[in-house]
């Protein structure tokens, strides 16, 4: 009977520890990136409300206080939905890192999180600060964007590898 190799620390392949620090980074470094864009958010709440304002017909009447309070809310659930696309990729992070029985659906969808970060890092360069944001949290989070970027095209890398390919599809029995 053959004995099924453990999948502690130690028994990992290089590319596969590689690959899982530079998912963290990614993780963290999004949710500091998904954090931020809620405070510039709140910062440039009046544009919002003043698109609200706009959308509305002549004949339809709110409050300010109304229309800020929808402001907020819109804001709040968008992070809250980009916080839960966060925690997915944690999830995911830690099921292939773990080499459990979805380690090779994580590789592949860790694949995708990779090449549309990698993208979104790329558009950085043609992209400029619109409305009332401050350049300065503009170049902040653009930053922390390109941070994101480099990581996951570097976890993209060590997770193609050979040994990362093999230890995803060698899942444990459960």
């Amino acid at each position: 009977m053959e004995k099924k190799p453990s999948l502690d620390a130690s028994s990992k392949p290089e590319s596969v520890l590689y690959a899982t620090r530079c998912w963290w980074a990614v993780v963290c470094a999004e949710l500091v990136h998904q954090l931020l864009n809620f405070v510039i958010g709140m910062q440039t709440r009046q544009d919002i409300s003043a698109q609200i304002k706009a959308s509305m017909s002549p004949n339809q009447q709110f409050s300010p206080e109304l229309i800020d309070v929808a402001a907020v809310l819109a804001l709040a659930g968008i992070s809250a939905f980009s916080l839960l696309i966060v925690g997915c990729l944690a999830w995911f992070v830690r099921s292939f890192s773990q080499g459990s029985k979805r380690a090779e659906l994580a590789r592949k969808v860790l694949t995708y999180f990779g090449i549309y970060f990698v993208i979104r890092a790329v558009m950085l360069f043609f992209a400029q600060p619109v409305g009332a944001i401050p350049v300065q949290y503009y170049a902040v989070d653009g930053c922390i964007q390109m941070g994101v970027g480099v990581f996951a095209c570097l976890g993209l890398i060590y997770a193609s590898k050979k040994e990362s390919a093999e230890h995803s599809q060698s899942t444990p029995s459960e």
